[in-house]
């Protein structure tokens, strides 16, 4: 019996890394079929980590598919609430509506990644910018 167990964990370990390149791939596949649509898209971005504090309840890890859009957070305010320092954003307001079709196809990409996909790919407490020329960069992200 022992040994039946130990075959099993031995494929099962073997199937993991075979899904972890599957899903690589199809996510700059996918990647690169969104910038190909979108000329105007530039980056995409989101975060996935787990809260440090839950009010005493449980911490748990989760993605935050609301992604920002050329360094624009989708809902944002007049608050700084951007990752781009020249955030401007009575032009943002203009372009949102414009861009709304952008950000829909952006939020369906990431919803074909479930949060262990992309905790695989990508690690806990990141910020994951997809961007056209550069590729994909992941920095720390803690709540």
């Amino acid at each position: 019996m022992f040994s039946k167990y130990q075959e099993l964990i031995t494929q099962t370990n073997k199937l993991q890394e075979e899904l972890a390149e599957i899903e690589q791939s199809a996510f700059v596949e996918g990647a690169k079929e969104l910038f190909q649509k979108h000329s105007e898209l530039d980056r995409f971005s989101w975060v996935q980590y787990a809260p440090s504090f839950n009010d005493g309840d449980p911490c748990y890890f989760s993605v935050h598919r609301d992604p920002y859009i050329n360094g624009y957070d989708w809902y944002a305010e007049d608050d700084g609430s951007t990752d781009d320092e020249d955030f401007d954003y009575d032009v943002w307001v203009e372009q949102r509506e414009k861009l709304k079709p952008l950000y829909d196809d952006v939020t369906t990409f990431l919803e074909a990644f479930s949060d262990d996909s992309l905790a695989r790919m990508f690690g806990e407490g990141s910020r994951v910018i997809v961007k056209r020329k550069e590729g994909i960069e992941v920095n720390d992200y803690y709540d």
